[in-house]
């Protein structure tokens, strides 16, 4: 298992903010001067997901396929991205409680069209609220939780990884903790 540093944590997380870091094979540099090769990322307009996953720059090699530590950055709420983020994601998904599974189910039986909901009110169980007292945007919305368990679990799966670990400042901080769950 590598063991990487607060600070390069931390900085890792501070760089997933730049696009320019949405891009594979791009090379990151830290503060610290540590430095990092992006193997994959998602750039997720539906829910405004953003993330990294990156390996030390000295275990990197184009074509590679498998990696033994792969770090996963996430980044947080984003002003430019507010009903994605600090709506949808932070009141609606954290706040209200709905758990991914329970909201890809949603999506799956539901589709987009939240008048469809009537049809299977009896087959899905929401925390604490009835069906009918969803907004519209609460169950049309993409939910980043979701979408971020699955950019984790394809990366490990493409590039066989062994250990990973994940990082990132707010949202991106939530994330981490749910995927290190």
């Amino acid at each position: 298992m590598a063991e990487y540093t607060d600070e390069q944590y931390f900085n890792l997380a501070d760089k997933v903010y730049e696009n320019d870091y949405l891009k594979k094979g791009k090379a990151v540099y830290s503060k610290d001067g540590s430095q990092w090769k992006v193997i994959n990322y998602t750039d997720n307009y539906e829910s405004g997901l953003q993330a990294i996953a990156v390996v030390p720059l000295k275990d990197y090699q184009k074509g590679k396929t498998t990696y033994e530590n792969v770090v996963f950055v996430s980044r947080g709420s984003e002003g430019r991205e507010f009903m994605k983020d600090w709506i949808h994601t932070d009141v609606g998904k954290l706040g209200m409680g709905l758990k991914p599974e329970t909201d890809a189910q949603l999506r799956n039986v539901a589709g987009d069209n939240l008048a469809k909901l009537a049809a299977v009110a009896n087959h899905v169980k929401l925390p604490g609220m009835g069906l009918f007292a969803l907004p519209d945007w609460y169950v049309n919305s993409h939910n980043q939780f979701f979408d971020y368990q699955t950019f984790v679990n394809q990366t490990v799966q493409d590039f066989h990884v062994k250990d990973y670990s994940f990082t990132g400042h707010s949202l991106g901080g939530a994330l981490a903790l749910f995927m290190a769950v």
